[in-house]
């Protein structure tokens, strides 16, 4: 069995510190040492952090005189870990118990080139494990409020971006640095930690515009995410549209396959960026294109990929009603022209 580092930014919050650190002794079987960054805390934050010296074996404190903000304490964790996993955890989240053995069980099962892992949460909106030790789903990025990383993965990357200054988007852009560099991004069903969601970034001044910087900033570097509604009619098109699909999810996009309830079984990974839906034969075209425009106010579907002529036809005809770009899964141009919408930002 190896070992990991657990590593907690914590800038006050006592009563929430208190319970995190609780929970964490309390549930956690797998082998670790606790790294706590101290990133500006008051009084009362202060003289508790320095009392859990008493309580764990391998407990390492990290202080800093002002709020550096969660993306450079992170970075102070991840520079003094030692152990071939390190754990990044909010001090607003809340294990359950064997938390982490599940989660580096996970990750070091998947038979894919898995190197980052969050665990099952109400940030997933689920209340409790929804799978069997080992069982996974495909992420398009991990969660920051509790993100396994091998330590292979951080020797490749390096550390988190400091350009996101006190946070939001820094684990999306670590996330999609591991996908470019072959790693996979993956959520361990087994797995639960409940996260009451930025119970500090809550207290940050104009905590909105730092929001809306960073998510600019991660969008001029990795582009939007586009939504994506693949229609499926042909059987014999399904290894050529799963090929694209597969890309299109590497790339971070949302996907919504539609597909005839006679149709034969469709076999897709099981992705959060995913969604199949059955939908009703006879009349399956025009009960797709309602579906899409039931869409239209909330999540605009950006493209429309068939894989039938007679499809195709019917979408671009009613392009008033949708108004979707229509591609052919046989079209070479497809991951092209999606590359050229996500940069329309």
């Amino acid at each position: 069995m190896g070992k990991c580092d657990i590593i907690i930014p914590v800038w006050n919050e006592p009563e929430s510190t208190k319970k995190c650190i609780d929970r964490l002794k309390a549930c956690t079987r797998y082998p670790y040492s606790l790294i706590v960054i101290d990133n500006g805390s008051n009084g009362p934050t202060r003289r508790y952090l320095e009392s859990l010296k008493n309580l764990f074996s391998e407990f390492f404190l990290i202080r800093n005189d002002t709020n550096l903000g969660f993306v450079k304490a992170v970075n102070q964790g991840m520079k003094v870990s030692q152990s071939p996993y390190l754990c990044l955890l909010n001090n607003d989240a809340y294990v359950t118990d064997n938390w982490l053995t599940f989660l580096v069980e996970t990750l070091e099962s998947c038979p894919d080139n898995a190197g980052l892992a969050s665990p099952t949460s109400n940030d997933f909106n689920r209340t409790s494990p929804d799978g069997a030790r080992g069982e996974w789903q495909e992420l398009d990025s991990c969660k920051g409020f509790c993100m396994l990383i091998k330590k292979e993965v951080i020797t490749k990357l390096g550390f988190f971006d400091e350009i996101f200054e006190i946070g939001y988007f820094e684990e999306k852009d670590f996330s999609r640095r591991a996908v470019e560099a072959g790693y996979k991004c993956i959520r361990a069903k087994s797995s639960f930690v409940e996260h009451i969601d930025r119970l500090s970034f809550d207290r940050l001044p104009h905590r909105n515009d730092i929001f809306k910087k960073n998510e600019k900033t991660y969008n001029k570097r990795w582009g939007r995410a586009i939504n994506v509604a693949s229609v499926a009619t042909n059987a014999h098109a399904h290894k050529k549209r799963s090929a694209i699909i597969t890309e299109l999810l590497r790339k971070g996009d949302r996907v919504t396959v539609f597909y005839a309830s006679a149709f034969p079984e469709l076999r897709f990974k099981d992705h959060i960026q995913m969604k199949l839906i059955p939908t009703g034969w006879p009349f399956f075209i025009y009960n797709v294109l309602f579906k899409i425009w039931e869409r239209r106010n909330k999540k605009k579907i950006d493209i429309i990929l068939t894989d039938d002529e007679k499809a195709q036809r019917f979408f671009q005809k009613m392009h008033f009603v949708h108004g979707s770009e229509i591609l052919s899964v046989y079209d070479d141009r497809v991951l092209d022209i999606c590359e050229t919408k996500r940069k329309e930002c």
